[in-house]
């Protein structure tokens, strides 16, 4: 075997600790894995919300809020702008008969 530099065996030390150190805690203890067992499935413990839930609750009605403004304003048809920039004043007063008469004064 060749003599390494101090330097080399230096770096080597350092890059075998940080991989003991990474390993998982049971592999660094000598310990093997554990088997899969089939069918069956275990779940994490549910974390609890740093949200209170009086806050989480008036959270959840305003996007039940927007969601059904949404769905409102996307059933319902926009309507068409009454006239534009070309468009008399007497043309939009079409359908009231009253206005055309003080228009005449």
């Amino acid at each position: 075997m060749k003599a390494c530099s101090p330097r080399a065996s230096l770096l080597f030390a350092i890059a075998l600790a940080g991989m003991v150190a990474a390993a998982p805690p049971a592999l660094a203890k000598g310990a093997k894995p554990e088997a899969a067992v089939p069918g069956v499935v275990v779940q994490a413990p549910s974390k609890a919300s740093p949200i209170p839930p009086a806050k989480r609750a008036a959270f959840d009605a305003e996007v039940a809020r927007r969601k059904a403004w949404r769905k409102y304003r996307n059933a319902t048809a926009a309507k068409p702008a009454s006239g534009g920039p070309g468009v008399s004043a007497t043309a939009r007063a079409e359908n009231y008969p009253g206005l055309h008469e003080l228009a005449a004064h």
